[in-house]
């Protein structure tokens, strides 16, 4: 059987397959930011819950950060406190030597280069925004993994610096950074989804959108301008949203029609929505 999972900043999904034939799925959600232990914890209790009734075969993982696929090695950042500090490759060798992990957003773009909306694209960017933001690069339908494995690790750009503290992409573009904003201006913190659903008749709610909305579409045109994409795909939850769809490809042509050129580029949801990183984390053992 081969296990993938799906590691979040705020939950890690998990599906058992029998070859191509998915037989068990769940979703553990974190009732706080977690650490490295307690997400090595997670992905083994999960391991061992299921390995009596599913033996375990391959195990592919869907992880943020700056991921080296060969030796499992983990940099960069992470809504999980000290994640630099997995290997997974190391972790999970008590169970299989059949283990693979790639950065989430690397496993989004794989899923969508091989069977989804980015089939009959060369060039193309893939964000995913969920706790943070994720980035992927295609370039001549090949991933783009750069000299050092940090190509398309967009959440990194800066935004600004406050009180002398980097504040990047992923805290002011994110889900994240649109319950905060929401927060800030309510005092009370529900979910993005939540926010959302408030739009039409909450001005707080509208404010909160459109200010998470602009930010991400100044990264989505600023990101454009260096490969040139034929699409940007939009992965997460969030992607599933019509609204909020609607409201970047808006804000992105705005933006455009100040710099007096034409954007030349699609912009779409993923067509796997939020389950495109664990379809592209499978593709890791199938490859093989």
């Amino acid at each position: 059987m081969n296990y993938v999972f799906d590691i979040g900043g705020m939950s890690t999904k998990y599906e058992i397959y029998d070859k191509k034939t998915k037989v068990k799925e769940g979703n553990v959600v974190y009732k706080k930011f977690i650490d490295e232990k307690e997400i090595q914890a997670i992905i083994n209790q999960i391991i061992v819950e299921n390995k009596t009734d599913f033996k375990v075969g391959a195990i592919a993982i869907s992880s943020p950060g700056i991921i080296n696929p060969e030796t499992g090695e983990i940099s960069g950042l992470a809504a999980i406190e000290n994640y630099h500090l997995v290997n997974w490759k190391k972790e999970l060798s008590k169970w299989t030597d059949k283990v693979y992990v790639e950065n989430d957003a690397n496993c989004a773009a794989l899923a969508e280069l091989f069977s989804g909306n980015a089939q009959k694209v060369n060039n193309a960017i893939f964000l995913i925004v969920g706790t943070g933001i994720g980035g992927s690069v295609i370039i001549n339908k090949k991933l783009f993994r750069g000299s050092h494995l940090q190509a398309g690790e967009i959440g990194c750009n800066l935004e600004f610096i406050e009180n002398k503290e980097f504040k990047n992409s992923s805290t002011q573009c994110s889900t994240n950074a649109l319950i905060n904003f929401y927060e800030k201006l309510t005092k009370n913190k529900i979910t993005g989804e939540e926010i959302l659903e408030k739009y039409h008749e909450d001005g707080n709610a509208k404010k909160a959108v459109d200010q998470m909305v602009f930010n991400l579409s100044k990264l989505i045109m600023n990101s454009s301008f260096l490969i040139d994409p034929q699409l940007v795909l939009i992965g997460g939850g969030i992607s599933k949203n019509n609204l909020f769809i609607a409201l970047l490809i808006k804000q992105i042509d705005e933006l455009y029609k100040l710099t007096e050129l034409k954007r030349q580029f699609e912009i779409k949801s993923c067509y796997y929505y939020n389950e495109a990183n664990l379809i592209g984390a499978l593709s890791l053992i199938e490859e093989k």
